[in-house]
């Protein structure tokens, strides 16, 4: 739904914007459990809720909508995230790969848009294989791998106390 997603909030928030910031509008959004996260441009954020409010709207499966408010940060990697609508409780249920996450979005970065990427590992590693999962988070990549591909053992190196 990404180009839709833009025409729709386009659409939607036409009389609520200015004109020359619709087309600003965010078009590309993971989501992680029922979070929708999204990029805004500075001069929408004083729209924020009114743009989160419109995305929970044509996402029927969104929970609430998180704007980034700067860059991971440090070396275990902190999201920096506000929610604008929704339910604002940041721990989320994400399923992948027949795995399921409990994350809490507000203390540990989840790419979602890696998922092509750990399937293919999946298909990758054959069973009694010996898998080092170094930054493994909170083992986004080694518990579908452990679930899906039968690895003798996993190793899993964290620096996160939180991911791990």
């Amino acid at each position: 739904m990404t180009v839709r997603l833009k025409k729709y909030l386009m659409r939607k928030l036409e009389r609520k914007l200015p004109r020359n910031l619709l087309s600003l509008l965010p078009s590309r959004y993971p989501v992680i459990g029922g979070a929708v996260i999204i990029y805004l441009h500075d001069d929408l954020k004083p729209y924020k809720h009114e743009i989160g409010l419109a995305i929970l709207n044509s996402i029927k499966t969104a929970r609430s909508v998180w704007v980034r408010k700067g860059p991971t940060v440090g070396y275990i990697r902190e999201p920096q995230l506000e929610c604008v609508a929704g339910d604002c409780y940041p721990i989320v249920l994400h399923r992948e790969l027949k795995t399921y996450f409990r994350i809490d979005i507000s203390k540990l970065t989840f790419s979602p848009g890696n998922s092509g990427e750990r399937q293919r590992l999946v298909k990758i590693v054959k069973e009694n294989e010996i898998v080092v999962d170094m930054f493994a988070c909170c083992g986004n990549l080694s518990l579908p791998i452990a679930k899906l591909s039968k690895p003798r053992m996993i190793f899993g190196i964290e620096i996160n106390p939180y991911a791990y």
